[in-house]
């Protein structure tokens, strides 16, 4: 493999949000630990949210490949929470805009490639119940609509699904989530999400899963803990692709404003197949309400 396809697979590999190796493309269309450090099976109290995410890390090197640094960032992501219950569940809408930007190189000085530009746009709906004594689940249906930019994690339509159980009580917030999307076959030449920059479309992913683990202790206005996700590919979408999964930990400091909550979070690599190195990223979210009848403290994420 010659230097600008390692660049191109390195950067296709990192706008997948994983790592470069070999021939392996492909990866979660959602970023695996977005989620971490909130009880996603809970709602907030009725209105509109906006949830501001920036996190950074860098990937690599590994086996003698380059440092892939991908930093993402979420200006746009609505949920509202509204009043209207179907089968016992309150129903939520959320929409997401993610913008990304990706620098492969050997160390301070020397990058090969930077790109950036909006990455991903997706739509969701679902219901959460409160199931009493502390105990919340919720499930949502999701749409990745197509992107075509240099940055494009998926250019074709794609659905995932989500269900998460948690509990908030005792002054403890606990939250487990799964994530599974269908991903897309094509063909070996048009698998890098990177190809919109060389005029190929990124028409290949494959099937994926991500579980995301919080587990927070809340000290007044404080919320203190540990984060743990993971990912791994659940099909292969062309042949001789070599399939890739992660588990990361980290801790998580959270605290609520008045009408405000930020949370920031830090975790690295424990495990990594196919991924081109142990990311280490650095997260930092904050969630706020564009409109609600009544003030409250956040105290959910989507």
């Amino acid at each position: 493999m010659n230097i600008q396809n390692k660049i191109i697979g390195s950067i296709a590999c990192a706008l997948s949000l994983c790592g470069m190796a070999s021939t392996s493309y492909a990866g979660s269309t959602a970023q695996p630990g977005i989620s971490t450090g909130f009880v996603t099976s809970a709602l907030p109290p009725v209105g509109v949210y906006n949830i501001v995410d920036i996190n950074w890390g860098a990937r690599g090197p590994y086996n003698g490949g380059p440092e892939v640094d991908l930093g993402v960032a979420i200006p746009v992501h609505l949920l509202w929470a509204t009043p209207y219950e179907l089968l016992g569940g309150r129903l939520f809408l959320v929409d997401e805009n993610v913008w990304a930007q990706v620098a492969v190189g050997h160390g301070f000085g020397t990058t090969a490639a930077n790109l950036r530009g909006f990455a991903l746009t997706k739509l969701g709906a679902g219901l959460s119940w409160n199931l009493g004594a502390g105990f919340h689940a919720a499930i949502e249906e999701q749409v990745f609509v197509p992107v075509n930019s240099q940055v494009s994690v998926n250019d074709y339509w794609e659905f995932s699904q989500k269900v998460a159980i948690g509990y908030t009580a005792n002054d403890w917030l606990l939250n487990a989530e799964m994530v599974y999307g269908v991903g897309s076959n094509g063909p070996l030449q048009n698998v890098s999400p990177v190809n919109a920059a060389f005029n190929q479309p990124a028409t290949a992913g494959a099937a994926w899963g991500n579980l995301n683990l919080t587990a927070l202790r809340e000290f007044g206005k404080w919320e203190v803990g540990a984060i743990g996700f993971g990912s791994t590919d659940l099909s292969s979408p062309y042949s001789g692709y070599l399939r890739q999964s992660q588990f990361a930990l980290g801790g998580a400091v959270a605290y609520n404003f008045e009408n405000v909550k930020l949370v920031v979070k830090v975790s690295r690599d424990v495990y990594q197949q196919n991924e081109g190195g142990y990311d280490t990223r650095f997260w930092s979210e904050l969630v706020f309400a564009l409109w609600k009848p009544e003030a409250h403290v956040v105290a959910a994420k989507y």
